[in-house]
């Protein structure tokens, strides 16, 4: 483990494992949806979810610093492009993360919200949810950046192999692609996963 820890690569292939991990994991704080009986567990798993939710922002933002750090000797100018979109994005994420919690805390009927009627604390719910998934469009425009970064240097360095460079920068144009169809044409938000698929690959 240490010498994974002393090594660049080695440090910033364990962050991202990890973090893929816990997008899994974080994922069960979606299984909370208006309309439905919120039991016990649910509200246990949402709990849970959202911990994850921040661990995994927090571990971005080591990313950031760990690819900072492997890359800069190749080209800091395209290294520092890369530290600053995730950390842009991570800022985001992180303050995104109160749309979905402030969704949970009423479906979960705090004693205060006893003033407004269900389908009143129903639609509220909603809309933070919803404001919390189109918020991750944003996102993506700043993930775009640091993987088409990313991917250059590890195309130009040869620390990895230069086919995962290209991969990430088709990831990258996969998460642009469907940030334009988002804003431009948001009834047709299904061609996007043309775009999506590349994008989760990279």
């Amino acid at each position: 483990m240490t010498r994974i820890l002393q090594d660049p690569a080695k440090r910033a292939g364990l962050i991202y494992l990890i973090m893929t991990i816990l997008v899994f994991v974080g994922s069960l704080r979606l299984i909370i949806i208006p309309g439905e009986t919120i039991t016990p567990l649910l509200i246990l798993l949402g709990r849970i979810g959202i911990i994850v939710e921040l661990i995994h922002i927090m571990l971005f933002l080591l990313l950031a610093w760990a690819l900072y750090v492997l890359f800069s000797p190749v080209n800091r100018n395209l290294a520092l492009i890369v530290l600053l979109s995730i950390s842009v994005s991570v800022a985001i994420q992180a303050l995104n993360s109160l749309n979905w919690f402030a969704a949970f805390s009423l479906l979960t009927s705090a004693d205060y919200m006893q003033v407004f009627d269900t389908d009143q604390i129903l639609a509220l719910a909603t809309f933070y949810l919803e404001l919390h998934m189109d918020t991750t469009y944003i996102v993506e425009f700043f993930w775009f950046l640091w993987l088409f970064a990313a991917g250059l240097l590890i195309y130009k360095s040869g620390i990895l192999p230069k086919y995962l460079g290209l991969l990430l920068v088709i990831g990258g144009f996969g998460y642009l692609f469907v940030l334009f169809v988002f804003f431009m044409f948001p009834s047709f938000m299904a061609i996007s996963v043309v775009g999506a698929v590349p994008a989760v690959g990279g």
